[in-house]
């Protein structure tokens, strides 16, 4: 009985081919936007859910535009100012994402290096994420103003095997000039 079924379904199919060529067409891209949806469902609800306190950390960030092309700006002020508004607030850190020139100095000459991806945080954002800490102490990484985490690979870039800690890095780039200890923490798979 099953065969005569599936038998009279292949001869409609090919008697219209060209219906039989949309309807296909059709329940394929249909199929295939549902699963990409959901993909993206998945990666949006999935994303940084590693971090202890996942769910109550929110970014909050201003954008505003300049001769039409749209700026982000973290609004330095902002972070203080909603802490003091609202008591819910436990802690916030402020990040600036930007690139830096990195000289050190290794056997007596200075090396350089161009980083187009650095993050400038204050001294609670060890505090707010739960990044996966290599060696050091993540309470006192950040208490100085002149303080740098590296990340593992960052790390391997500039010294190679050997123990960061302690040495000093140098910063050229706009308010950011300066020599820079790096402190008691390596950072593993930060991804700016």
């Amino acid at each position: 009985m099953i065969f005569k079924y599936v038998k009279l379904a292949l001869r409609n199919l090919v008697k219209r081919k060209l219906f039989t060529a949309i309807n296909i067409l059709g329940l394929s891209t249909g199929v295939a936007v549902c699963l990409l949806i959901g993909k993206y469902i998945i990666f949006e609800s999935s994303y940084d859910k590693f971090h202890a306190h996942s769910e109550s950390i929110y970014r909050v960030v201003s954008s505003f535009y300049t001769d039409g092309l749209k700026e982000e700006y973290n609004g330095y002020d902002l972070g203080p100012m909603l802490a003091a508004s609202f008591p819910e607030i436990r802690a916030f850190a402020r990040a600036h994402n930007d690139g830096s020139l990195v000289s050190l100095t290794e056997h007596g000459e200075e090396v350089k290096y161009r980083e187009k991806k650095m993050l400038y945080v204050d001294s609670a954002f060890l505090k707010i994420f739960s990044f996966k800490i290599l060696n050091g102490n993540p309470v006192t990484a950040l208490r100085n103003a002149n303080a740098a985490i590296l990340t593992e690979s960052i790390a391997k870039k500039y010294f190679g095997r050997g123990d960061p800690l302690g040495k000093v890095i140098q910063l050229h780039h706009g308010w950011t000039q300066g020599l820079f200890e790096i402190t008691e923490a390596r950072l593993i798979n930060l991804n700016i």
